[in-house]
């Protein structure tokens, strides 16, 4: 742990020389000098403020540097070192990390605590080989290496692969072949060489003739004690006392142990070495054949489960050599963990673990693994030289727990393995982009072993229990997810049908499901159809009697459970009772798959599907944008207000009611737009004339192509019929209809996609469904829809039937994406189930050139904070109280969350002097929300300031932020022709006075042409008031700019008219317009020093010859120049608050 202020230095950083001898006395980086560079510090250590660390530096693990300490030298472990230079001040002592403490095991795990060694450390910076450097023990000692900086060459046979990388460099070696080893060997110098692949005397000899170390370290074994019992001391083999026999790998493994000791103390003694024996490796299959046994309840012959032995760590190993390496000693050592454990005590523990019984069987054909006879280690001397060893309880435990789990994995891994070859009978593996959730799996199935469970997209999927699985293959054999059976006809007639208009008005379309239903009851029958429940689920079910119709009625647009209604079908079948289903096609056909046979007392009607969303979706919707709010009744084709067509209404109990549109509703704005439907829907094969029900039904939509008569606005069904008894059945409803007239089918092909093209799947699916793990359901939709979540939404009336309006909100979008930011256009629409209309020119304009959201009503606003991260409101007259009833909260940003940030630029109060108390007490926390608040008008300062407090900063109007160039960009995709050279007389409130007056400016200042100019809402009647003149109306915004571009003479009564007039440095004439606020008009032209281009009548023309003169505009640039970059400077202020 290292505190503040820490310098590591391995070296001077500059040469210092002997002038005598012209030596570099101080610079240490040179190969010999490897030690010396290294700076070192363990595991645990505590370094404190203001320390300084030098090269040649090693502390051990679980130490503390005191502040201040200048470091150099060798220290040991759990010791406390500080001073200049630095000395040991205190020995034995062990720290934690987590603050004040009484309690010693907040110092960790018990290698923190250990009492100090002053041992010498493990090895680091040297040299090193290692025989056997890719298994077991050799892999522990490799990185043991590594990590204390030590280069490490390995040497294997080059078959295993290690993990490495270029941490260490590597040689092929044979220890069998000689001539290989001499010649990759031969001349080699090591500082240690470890020898993990000892078996025999050849190996040894072969290593040792070839290679010069200062130290060799050879891995051996209790195999060399052949005398097992408890506490064998290193004495007990001494190698000197054998015959040496230079052999190669003996068939007796303790015999190979035996010789290769040999070849070292006998004929290699003049090299240091130390001989490690140690006694079994936990890290092997040893242990795991015990956990396997008792797991799979396999016998084992164990002679005596009361033996006891000791055992090692595999990574203890590998830390002891690199320590015995580091250390002065020469010899023979014993190595293990302290105690020992007996096979009784490891198969108890693993009975006890996993609740399976340990079988002894003696006649079992293979031996347990380890030996017959207790024994353990003495393990004195390796304590003697300061190496403390572990406990074994400390380890071996967790050791076997690992060794179980895997047992237990392995064994489920064969259960399930076993499991799933008897589950390929079923339909377990369906695939997702076929299966349709029809449940004919689950209806036939005669153990209940098929359930219907939702998957993580929320459709229904089949899951098999395995433990009430048979086997059968029913399921699989009658699935048309694998059979690829479709029960398909063609279709024999076609009907439009009207059923009478109190049934339709309650009806989705023409009421043909009801009128069908009422038959097959009235003669005994039953109905299955959809219904809701109270949690929203869709739900097939089957009603006896006409009171119950109501509940299957409508239209769903989620994918109803077939539940157990396929079984109940044929249980009324075989009883002889006439059954009507109604389903989606693909419920149809998976009755008639489970059916197996054709029924005469069975009719199925199939539904013109598009396509289902899950009702695990549309729960979600409800909950995440009702809340606790109750939904009593649902809707998806409402007939009022509007008549048939696209209206949803919710009916909640407290008895209110929501209506919307397409346009409007989150909900249908989702499933239209392809992204949530199941799967198999995108691949249909139901969507053609060829149908799979005896009839097919839907909304008739386009029929008044064929006859406007079949189409009264109260709803006109589609039926057809594509069997024999279908069509009798349809026939014998026309005395229950108003009209049940026979058409084409083909008329409802173009208009209705069920009967020709399955739902087109859309790239955005995988992100909704990313999307909905993690947000609201209207919020994924809009993160879905968008592709992003932008840095900017502006709010206003951009969208509004007005050529200025549409030319400022393009000038404050343009400034807004020139600062770097993203910009979404919000798009606030009524409450109600009225269609906005996407076709005027604004409209067509913003299409081209914006990123805009879709239709938000006043209650779902709130979820474009997951959308956006900054808010504006817009110019225009949005906060004008007189214009309430058209704005209202949402355009002073009562809809933002407090952490997004809120800014108006430009607003407006309009033409007024102050604002009333109650307006001032409804938006007066709603101003104080707001990050920055800017207004177009300089008596809209005073406002701010008297009637709410707030400070307002006077900024330009939007339109003035923009580039000249960028409006006349805009121009040149114009094709609109105009006159080389004309007057541009725009007027929203034309008159035949101000048609003369314009005239007569076009006269005096020699001007042949003139080009008339509206606005966009009543079209007809302005142009009507211009006199018979010609008048360039219903124009594009384009088309609208380079009528100015291109002007010579401005006359208009238009705020932004006179705005641009300016930016295009057009001559011009202001004709204040009262009724429309003739403040606007004074403040911008006395900002401007323009008040004398404004005239109150139009007949001041004829007396102010002025108003004719060109107009100097190079201080009135220089104005809107600096307006402009004060405007920008303080926008981009607060919108560079935004998270």
């Amino acid at each position: 742990m290292f505190s503040r202020n820490i310098q590591l230095q391995c070296g001077d950083g500059h040469s210092i020389f002997d002038i005598k001898t012209g030596k570099n006395v101080n610079t240490l980086f040179r190969p010999e000098n490897t030690e010396k560079n290294h700076l070192f510090v363990d595991a645990h250590v505590w370094v404190a403020a203001n320390s300084f660390l030098l090269s040649g530096t090693y502390v051990g693990k679980g130490s503390v540097i005191g502040a201040g300490a200048v470091v150099k030298g060798k220290y040991p472990n759990n010791c406390i070192i500080a001073g200049n230079p630095c000395k040991i001040v205190k020995r034995d002592i062990a720290w934690g990390r987590d603050g004040y403490s009484e309690d010693i095991s907040c110092c960790g795990s018990k290698e923190n605590i250990m009492l100090t060694n002053d041992t010498q450390p493990a090895l680091y910076g040297k040299k090193v080989l290692v025989i056997g450097g890719t298994r077991f023990i050799g892999v522990q000692l490799v990185w043991e290496l590594i990590r204390r900086g030590n280069d490490v060459t390995i040497a294997t046979r080059g078959k295993t692969k290690d993990n490495f990388g270029d941490k260490v460099s590597r040689i092929i070696l044979d220890l069998e072949d000689e001539k290989i080893v001499k010649n990759v060997l031969r001349g080699q110098y090591y500082d240690v060489v470890y020898n993990n692949l000892a078996y025999c005397s050849d190996y040894v000899r072969n290593i040792l003739e070839n290679i010069q170390c200062k130290k060799y370290i050879q891995l051996s074994s209790i195999a060399v004690y052949l005398n097992r019992k408890e506490n064998i001391v290193e004495e007990d083999f001494n190698a000197r006392n054998i015959q040496l026999k230079w052999n190669g790998v003996d068939d007796n493994y303790a015999r190979g142990k035996m010789q290769a000791e040999a070849a070292v103390v006998q004929a290699y003694s003049h090299i240091p070495y130390v001989l490690v024996r140690i006694p079994y490796v936990t890290k092997t299959e040893r242990l795991y054949y015990y956990c396997n046994h008792v797991v799979n309840s396999i016998p084992m012959n164990i002679k005596d489960v009361n033996v006891k032995y000791s055992f090692v760590q595999d990574i203890e190993v590998g830390k002891f050599l690199s320590w015995i390496a580091a250390q002065d000693y020469v010899g023979i050592l014993n190595l293990s963990s302290s105690g020992n454990i007996s096979v009784s005590e490891i198969l108890n523990y693993i009975e006890v673990k996993t609740g399976y019984k340990a079988i002894i069987d003696h006649k079992a054909k293979e031996d347990a693994p380890f030996d017959k006879d207790t024994f353990s280690l003495n393990l004195e001397k390796v304590e003697s030289i300061g190496y403390k060893v572990s406990n074994i309880n400390a380890w071996f435990w967790k050791l076997l727990d690992e060794y179980i789990e895997r047992a237990l994995r392995e064994k489920q891994k064969r259960i399930e393995i076993k499991q799933n070859k008897q589950l390929e009978k079923t339909v377990k593996n369906v695939s997702r982009d076929k299966c349709t959730g029809c449940g004919a799996c689950s209806n036939i199935c005669p153990t209940d072993a098929v359930l219907m469970v939702v998957d993580e997209e929320g459709f229904l999927m089949p899951v098999i229990e395995k433990n009430k699985c048979i086997s059968c293959g029913l399921c699989k054999k009658i699935c048309p997810a694998f059979s690829g059976e479709l029960n398909q006809k063609d279709p024999v007639s076609c009907y439009a049908l009207m059923a009478e208009d109190d049934l339709r008005e309650k009806s989705s379309s023409g009421g043909a499901f009801s009128v069908l239903a009422e038959k097959v009851l009235e003669e005994g029958g039953v109905v299955a159809g959809a219904v809701w429940t109270n949690e929203y689920n869709a739900e097939q079910k089957i009603i006896k009697n006409k009171e119950e119709i109501p509940l299957l009625r409508g239209s769903k647009y989620v994918q109803s459970d077939s539940k157990k209604t396929f079984k109940e079908t044929k249980e009324w079948l075989n009883k002889g009772v006439k059954v009507l289903y109604t389903g989606m096609p693909c419920q149809i056909n998976g009755l008639l798959c489970y059916l197996q046979k054709d029924y005469d007392n069975l009719i199925t009607v199939d539904l013109l599907c598009r396509g289902n969303a899950s009702n695990e979706l549309f729960k979600k919707f409800a909950k995440d944008n009702y809340g606790d709010q109750h939904i009593k009744r649902i809707n998806f084709k409402e007939k009022k207000p509007l008549g048939w067509g696209a209206t949803t209404a919710y009916e909640f109990g407290d008895g209110t009611t929501e209506k919307t549109n397409i346009h409007n509703s989150i909900w249908m704005c989702a499933f239209l737009a392809n992204f949530m439907d199941r799967k198999s829907c995108y691949s249909c094969e139901f969507a053609s004339t060829k149908r799979v029900g005896d009839i097919s039904i839907g909304d008739f939509w386009g029929i008044q192509n064929y006859k406007k008569e079949l189409n009264d606005n109260k709803g006109t069904s589609i039926v057809v019929t594509n069997t024999e008894k279908g069509d009798k059945l349809v026939k014998g409803i026309g005395d229950r209809c108003k009209v049940l007239e026979q058409v084409p089918v083909e008329m409802g092909v173009p208009y209705n996609s069920a009967l020709s093209n399955h739902v087109r799947l859309s790239s955005a699916r995988e992100r909704f469904f990313n999307n909905i793990k993690k947000l609201p359901l209207p919020a994924a939709v809009d993160r879905t829809m968008y592709g992003k979540k932008y840095d900017v939404g502006i709010v206003g009336w951009w969208y509004n039937l007005n050529y200025g309006g549409t030319i400022t909100y393009y000038a404050l979008n343009k400034v807004i994406q020139k600062m770097g930011y993203s910009v979404l256009m919000i798009r606030r629409g009524s409450s109600g189930p009225t269609m906005p209309n996407d076709n005027t020119i604004p409209m067509i304009f913003s299409k081209k050139y914006y990123n805009i959201s879709r239709l938000y009503t006043h209650r779902d606003m709130h979820w474009l904070n997951y959308s956006c991260k900054a808010f504006v409101s817009g110019s225009d007259q949005l906060w004008n109280p007189y214009l309430e009833a058209y704005a209202g909260p949402e355009y002073f940003l009562s809809f933002v969350n407090e952490h997004n940030v809120k800014v108006s630029y430009a607003s407006s109060f309009g033409n007024i002097e102050g604002v009333s108390e109650d307006f001032r007490k409804k938006y007066q926390p709603l101003l104080d929300r707001f990050s920055g608040i800017s207004v177009r008008e300089d008596y809209a300062v005073d406002i701010c300031e008297k009637d709410f407090g707030i400070q307002a900063k006077h900024v330009c109007d939007p339109v003035f932020l923009c580039d000249k160039l960028d409006f006349i960009e805009l121009s040149k995709e114009s094709k609109q022709e105009y006159p080389e050279k004309f007057l541009v007389n725009f007027l929203l409130d034309p008159n035949a006075e101000k048609v003369e007056g314009y005239k007569y400016v076009q006269e005096k200042i020699g001007l042949k042409e003139c080009t008339n100019l509206t606005d966009l809402q009543n079209v007809e009647e302005r142009v009507k008031n211009f006199q018979g003149e010609k008048v360039f109306a219903n124009i594009g915004i384009e088309d609208f700019l380079k009528a100015y571009v291109n002007a010579e003479f401005v006359v208009t009564d238009s705020f932004h008219g006179t705005c641009l007039a300016i930016i295009f440095n057009k001559p011009f004439i202001s004709i204040a317009n009262k009724e429309r606020g003739e403040k606007r008009f004074k403040s911008l032209l006395k900002w401007l020093g323009l008040e004398h281009r404004m005239v109150y009548d139009i007949k001041e023309i004829y007396k102010r010859t002025e108003l004719l003169e060109e107009i100097d505009f190079t201080p009135v640039n220089r104005i809107i120049e600096n307006s402009k970059n004060e405007g920008i400077v303080w926008l981009k202020g607060h919108l560079s608050k935004m998270m």
